[in-house]
């Protein structure tokens, strides 16, 4: 903040008292034109009534310079942040990448593995799948001769039954009591139930 004419004139004789030395320039702010001071120090000039150091051309030729050098150091070391953080970005992607194809290939191998196990498996088993198709075909050959064998002895067992029934039949004569007609009429019946029993 400016200070007033009057402010300025009773601080520059302050700074005098202090050992500030006024110089033969004056402030190059417009409406200013106070004289400069300088401390024997810092050998900067400074003016009381700105209340704010004056750069000479040279100084504010540095200035400009050194600013201008912060920037491009700061553009520098923004620029090299952002490049390590892509080669950071890009060796996390590739690390992330090695350990799918890692994980890939783990499963690959013991899929394999398994497909070997299963295989050998399948070798082991496709002999007993072998063996017991001929224990069936061996069962099923034998109970169909078990089969053949009780279907001959049915047929003669009926064919002695149906002799045993004529026999019976042709004994008969219009002179037999009722009691050797009730007989033969139940061995016939029996006869009959258990030819119907060979049937089946």
């Amino acid at each position: 903040m400016k200070r007033s004419r009057d402010e300025a004139s009773k601080v520059l004789g302050e700074r005098m008292l202090q050992g500030w030395t006024m110089l033969g320039v004056s402030c190059p702010v417009e409406e200013c034109y106070t004289p400069l001071v300088c401390n024997r120090q810092s050998n900067k000039m400074f003016c009381v009534r700105c209340n704010q150091y004056v750069l000479t051309e040279d100084e504010l030729k540095q200035q400009q310079a050194e600013q201008k050098n912060a920037e491009e150091v700061a553009a520098i070391e923004k620029d090299q942040a952002e490049t390590e953080a892509r080669v950071e970005k890009e060796r996390r992607r590739y690390v992330e990448q090695q350990f799918r194809l890692e994980e890939q290939a783990k499963q690959a191998g013991r899929m394999q593995e398994l497909d070997h196990a299963s295989e050998e498996a399948g070798c082991g088993i496709a002999p007993r799948g072998a063996a017991k198709r001929k224990i069936d075909m061996t069962a099923v050959q034998s109970s169909s001769d078990s089969d053949a064998d009780v279907n001959a002895v049915r047929r003669q067992t009926l064919a002695a039954l149906y002799q045993k029934m004529e026999a019976l039949t042709n004994s008969l004569s219009p002179t037999d009591h009722s009691e050797r007609l009730v007989s033969v009429a139940r061995a016939v019946r029996e006869i009959a139930e258990a030819t119907q029993l060979l049937k089946q």
